[in-house]
């Protein structure tokens, strides 16, 4: 895997105002190697992150249609401190701006989505949903579901076709908790079925990094995140985000928070896993890094994120041709955005603490 760094640095007056940007902060020497051999930043860059800036940059995929980005940013307080500030939505950094979101109860019950909405462009997708031809993603089942007229018959069609797609999700959990990657839907949207599990996994092999310096994670990923010692939280969330794009995207991810036994880059380590999106997404992978490797009560960790995302509409050659370059730049943004306000709200908010009577 190979990664070709594109720099944003970002300076903050919050950091510039406590006098921090001139003090520079000691990388664990296993973090620094990553940084310099798989992520290929500059001396200069690293010198970067430790005075607390933030650098974001692109990754190299051998695969047109799949985009792959990564951040990294220096958090001036203690991990757990950001641990316990943070929601498990906020840690997957993708969703940290979402419009609606919830957690899922194992069993899934109906009311862990009595907060999603559908709005008439949601509507509008499911009732346009053919085979092979349908403008939101759906199973070929789902599909047939919401092609059936007694959905759409009600004056107020929301009504009954809400629950239905709040249960077809549901049901796409109770499948992947019982059945792992291989359970996974299978898109129905394009002439050419789709089959989340397999797209994932092929994700999933791309992280040589993650096979190299934390092999049992790796081996767990692979085998669908199912319960492990090394685990310390596993959850199935849903949100609703508008990135930007023409449509609102409705996604479930199974995130699962690691502890590794032995710190080789990550003391803590974040995977969000894609078991759904609506539209755009066919498969993604994202991987959150705190990195600190202190004994004791460390007081600043580094935060790394990591995503790949692979995007229906760059499939197209034209598409992407004319197209990729725009949306590399804009999820690097976004990284970058999101990056930045993570670390400026949650250091004030951590200073304000410390200084309240």
């Amino acid at each position: 895997m190979i990664f070709r760094t594109s720099v944003r640095v970002i300076f903050f007056c919050f950091i510039c105002c406590n006098n921090l940007s001139a003090q520079v902060y000691p990388l664990p020497h296993d973090l620094k190697n990553f940084l310099q051999t798989s992520l290929d930043l500059t001396s200069r860059q690293i010198s970067d992150v430790q005075r607390g800036e933030v650098v974001t940059g692109q990754i190299d995929t051998e695969v047109g249609y799949e985009i792959a980005t990564f951040g990294i940013t220096l958090v001036n307080l203690p991990p757990q401190a950001f641990l316990d500030y943070m929601t498990v939505h906020d840690l997957t950094i993708e969703h940290l701006q979402s419009l609606e979101r919830g957690l899922f109860n194992d069993p899934p019950q109906h009311d862990d989505l009595d907060s999603l909405t559908l709005d008439s462009d949601d509507l509008e997708t499911l009732r346009k949903a053919r085979i092979g031809n349908s403008p939101i993603k759906l199973s070929e089942e789902a599909i047939t579901l919401f092609r059936q007229e007694s959905l759409w018959t009600p004056s107020d069609a929301k009504q009954t076709v809400e629950p239905a797609f709040r249960s077809m999700l549901i049901d796409n959990v109770n499948k992947y908790r019982m059945g792992g990657n291989n359970a996974m839907v299978v898109y129905h949207d394009k002439e050419d079925p789709l089959h989340l599990g397999q797209e994932s996994q092929h994700l999933i092999r791309e992280l040589s990094f993650l096979k190299a310096y934390h092999p049992d994670i790796h081996a767990n990923l692979a085998l669908g995140q199912r319960d492990s010692l090394l685990q310390t939280r596993n959850v199935i969330l849903w949100t609703k985000d508008d990135f930007g794009a023409s449509r609102k995207v409705i996604s479930m991810d199974h995130v699962v928070v690691f502890r590794p036994t032995v710190p080789q880059i990550a003391d803590v380590l974040i995977i969000a896993k894609r078991l759904y999106a609506s539209h755009y997404n066919e498969a993604s992978l994202g991987i959150t890094v705190l990195a600190y490797h202190t004994e004791g009560n460390p007081k600043y960790f580094y935060l790394i994120y990591m995503n790949w995302a692979r995007i229906d509409g760059l499939r197209n050659r034209l598409v992407r041709y004319l197209a990729k370059g725009r949306v590399k730049n804009g999820m690097v943004k976004r990284l970058e955005d999101n990056l930045q306000y993570i670390k400026t709200q949650e250091e004030t908010l951590y200073q304000a603490e410390l200084t309240s009577p």
